[in-house]
This record gives structure tokens, sequence and C-alpha cells, in this order.
């Protein structure tokens, strides 16, 4: 939110680096509220704040050289015909960076693991792919995209190193090749649940067996899993 809060102010002209820090904290004092009375944040949680902060306008200095503006939480949504009639799908992007020459990126603020490469690829973590395809179907307000060029993880963990941002790269896979694949794919999956018969499982993807489920307990996981023999 304080991130939010800082991009809404510079939009378009980044300041100096001081001026940054001072907004940044301002912007954290009023997102932490009351809860910088409690001494595990007085302690813990503001320190690595700050640390995050500090690293945090370093890499948007440097990176902002390359940015007409910023444009925090946006809305977009593309719609589609489905078997069971018209489909709506919508995002929230933590933020766009809009580009010169009709190029934007995409960017995913995380304060835990981000996924791997591997895992967006093969479509279990299709986030920030669906929102670059609404990005360029137009479905981001006000934002004309030709192009996504960069899908980014911007990891602020606030420990020794402050933070730390990640691109997506697909290796020898143009990345709107993938995008577009991505699209296709959710929307064979939005076709087959539009099929009566379509089951929905309660662990669909054995790669996440370890993981609680949102739906574990109707499948009483616990009770089956505890169970001795087959």
């Amino acid at each position: 939110e304080a991130l939010e809060l800082f991009a809404k102010a510079y939009p378009k002209n980044f300041p100096d680096d001081a001026t940054a820090v001072e907004a940044l904290l301002k912007f954290g004092k009023e997102t932490f509220g009351t809860m910088l009375e409690l001494p595990i944040v007085q302690s813990v949680w503001w320190p690595r704040f700050e640390r995050s902060i500090r690293w945090y306008v370093d890499w948007e200095r440097k990176r902002r050289l390359d940015i007409e503006r910023v444009e925090p939480e946006i809305i977009g949504s593309i719609s589609f015909e489905a078997p069971g009639g018209p489909f709506k799908l919508s995002a929230k992007a933590d933020r766009l960076d809009v580009k010169p020459g009709g190029r934007v990126a995409i960017i995913d603020y995380k304060t835990g693991q981000s996924p791997s490469m591997d895992q967006i690829r093969r479509g279990f973590s299709p986030q920030m792919t669906l929102e670059a395809a609404i990005a360029l179907a137009g479905g981001f307000p006000g934002i004309t995209a030709e192009h996504v060029d960069e899908l980014v993880y911007v990891k602020l963990t606030g420990a020794e190193e402050g933070g730390k941002a990640a691109q997506i790269n697909f290796k020898d896979e143009v990345l709107e090749d993938v995008v577009h694949e991505s699209l296709a794919r959710f929307k064979t999956f939005v076709a087959s649940f539009d099929n009566p018969d379509q089951p929905y499982l309660s662990k669909p993807h054995v790669l996440f067996l370890d993981s609680p489920g949102d739906y574990d307990h109707l499948a009483r996981v616990k009770e089956w899993s505890s169970g001795g023999g087959e």
C-alpha cells in the first residue's frame, strides 16, 4: 500500500533519493498506522520496511529511466465466448509500467516466495501471463499495449539486501507467444468447467500435494490421508 501511494504521488517524475525515501517513510507510517505502537513491529517489521524502501529507491531510480509513467493497482478485464456463455476475466495488477513505443511491463510485488519459472510456464501460476494477455487486448483502461516486454517479480523481504527484482525469462521462447498460449489454456479450462460432467478435484495437481488446498476440508483429506494401507 505504501508503494501504491508513492506511485500515485510520483507517476511520471521520480524525485531525488532523499525525497523518495522521506515520502516512502511517510506513506509507510500511514499504512502501518497504530501497528507501529506494537513492540514486535517496532523491533522487526519497521526496520525491515526501512531496508526494503532504501533498496527500492535505488532500483526504482534506475528503472524510471525507461518509463513514461507508472500505473499502480490498476484493474483490467477481457471477455470471450465460452460454451456456457460470455466469460469475463478480470485482474488487478500491482503495477503496470508504460514505456515508449507502446511497450508495457507488468510488476508484481512479493513479500514471500515467488513462483518458479517452470510453475509459470506450465500454467500453475498464470497470474502474470494472464495480466499480460489483458494488457495486449487493451483491457486496462487508458493503456495501449502494443508489446509486453517484461514480467517482473519484485520481492520485498526487508532482509539484509532489502529486496530483489527477478524478471521472468522463458529462455528461447518469445514472451508474447507464452502469453497467448496461457490465455488459450485458460479458455480451454473455462470451457471444461462449462461441461456439467467435469469433476471438481480437490488435488488436481500432484506437484502441490504437500500444499494445503482450498477444498481439503470438503474432500476430507486429513481423514483419508491418515489412514493405513490403501
